[in-house]
């Protein structure tokens, strides 16, 4: 098997960093307490886990000497200079005696309590989803989604939430976003509360991010944002410790924390494949594969989906100018079909210039975006020539080259291929579909399934090593999936993988 070995060896993936632990947890400690999970994948994996993070003791809600919801922040979010840990705003607090509120400060259910129905059961006692926050944070946050904000209502610093309009679901919505720092932290909470309470019923606003029909809990525009959020935004320390510390409290963990591409098990690119606790990469302080890599965003961050609409039941929350004809009748029109525009009405053509405009997207963080849709055009000569799709971007307006417009002359939808808008990449656009005719002709345009994608696109640097730099495959070494499934060292998958040997750790390509 050596000779299919080529070696792919990023200098990146050999940076070491040390965690402080608030408890010592091992890999064995670890492989114990998540044992019941075992050999299981996708549903059966995610109804194991809730079996094991459902018993835990629930703790009093607000202030109190003993076992109660301040008396825990005492130990679970105080930094070692006394200060509150903030993750709301740069605003710094700091605690009294143990147990007692933080002026100018409240317990923040991070997934509103809401969702689920207030105080009707433990849920909105749970440690996981609860942080001090400043009281105005708190306020601003209300009980909104948790996505990207591309028009900003309220924004509590650089690096800390803002409260504003996103996409959510397919349409545009008040939600609040955390800052880059602490993504990974909320996603990592929101996973844990769709694993933890999956059997609750979800209602109000979470039913924007949750569903109530579907095993995985989480909705799909959700998913792959937290996924890429997590990927990121990688486990830190103070995650690590204040995991420890609410065992310590309540008695139970939040497997992603301590099992950093758990999350790739139940939502991502692993859903079948069969985890072991045992082998699989974790935090614990005796386990430095996860630490000893720092992941670029070529194999963290997956293609996000930042913007969609199938334009038959969501529609994008669109709109339309200079919609209406002088016959009363708009170009523009929702249809089962999907977006319809067209001047024709009663035998007669009209002249028209109407323009469809999706809400402000948000490419905040990313290096590559791409749109992809579905359209069908008839009654046109030249399609190109009347139709076209514009970006709006800092004030301007930038034509887009589409790779494929229909011929003209039927219903049948064709796919516009790939259209890449990397060049708006780190900003908020609005996407514009014009639409013009004249007297003489008066076409008939319909696109639907549109979808923009995005990710970071930094490429893996591949560079030349001395020989005791790779590994010896003389001697025995270990194969894990980048999701840290251990692989079989005998007939493992091609593709890239993490050789693991003598306490190192390197990424190969498998050939």
């Amino acid at each position: 098997m050596i000779n299919k070995l080529s070696l792919f060896i990023s200098s990146a993936l050999l940076l070491f960093s040390s965690v402080a632990s608030f408890a010592v947890e091992t890999r064995s400690s670890l492989a114990s307490y998540y044992a019941s999970a075992s050999g299981k994948s996708g549903e059966d994996l995610k109804t194991a886990l809730q079996s094991i993070l459902a018993k835990h003791t629930a703790i009093n809600y607000g202030s109190g000497n003993t076992n109660s919801t301040w008396w825990a922040f005492y130990v679970t979010d105080q930094a070692a200079d006394g200060s509150v840990v903030n993750r709301y705003s740069p605003d710094v607090f700091y605690f009294g005696s143990r147990g007692s509120v933080v002026s100018g400060m409240n317990i923040e259910h991070s997934m509103p309590k809401s969702w689920w129905g207030g105080s009707k059961n433990n849920a909105y006692k749970d440690l996981f989803n609860l942080y001090p926050s400043p009281s105005a944070d708190n306020s601003a946050k209300s009980n909104y989604p948790m996505a990207v904000v591309s028009t900003v209502k309220t924004d509590s610093g650089e690096g800390y939430d803002k409260v504003g309009y996103g996409t959510v679901n397919g349409s545009s919505q008040l939600c609040w976003e955390p800052g880059d720092g602490w993504k990974g932290d909320f996603a990592r909470s929101y996973m844990y509360m769709a694993v933890c309470y999956a059997s609750l019923t979800w209602e109000g606003t979470g039913l924007q991010t949750m569903d109530n029909s579907d095993w995985r809990t989480l909705r799909g525009w959700a998913r792959s944002l937290y996924l890429g959020w997590v990927a990121r935004d990688s486990v830190s320390s103070i995650e690590v410790d204040r995991n420890n510390s609410v065992y310590s409290v309540q008695g139970n963990r939040n497997p992603f924390i301590d099992f950093p591409f758990l999350p790739e098990y139940i939502w991502g690119d692993s859903v079948g494949v069969v985890f072991n606790p045992a082998y699989a990469i974790s935090t614990a302080a005796d386990d430095d594969r996860y630490h000893s890599m720092t992941q670029t965003p070529a194999d963290a961050a997956p293609a996000v989906i930042v913007y969609q609409a199938d334009c038959v039941s969501n529609f994008g929350n669109m709109e339309a100018s200079d919609n209406t004809l002088t016959s009363g009748v708009e170009v523009w029109t929702q249809s089962s079909y999907g977006w319809k525009a067209s001047a024709y009405n009663k035998g007669t053509a009209y002249a028209a210039d109407a323009t469809l405009r999706t809400p402000a997207i948000s490419l905040a963080g990313y290096d590559k975006a791409t749109l992809t849709f579905s359209h069908a055009v008839n009654f046109a000569s030249d399609p190109s020539s009347v139709l076209t799709l514009s970006v709006e971007c800092d004030g301007d307006l930038f034509p887009i080259d589409v790779p494929n417009w229909p011929a003209g002359n039927s219903w049948t939808y064709v796919a516009s291929g790939d259209i890449d808008l990397s060049q708006f990449a780190g900003k908020s656009i609005v996407l514009c579909f014009r639409y013009t005719s004249s007297t003489s002709e008066a076409s008939t345009w319909e696109f639907k399934s549109l979808s923009l994608s995005a990710e970071c696109a930094t490429a893996l640097p591949s560079v030349a090593q001395p020989a005791d730099c790779q590994p010896d495959f003389s001697r025995p070494y270990e194969l894990f999936s980048l999701s840290g499934t251990r692989l079989p060292v005998a007939s493992p998958a091609r593709g890239p993988v993490v050789l693991r040997q003598g306490g190192r750790s390197w990424l190969i390509t498998l050939r």
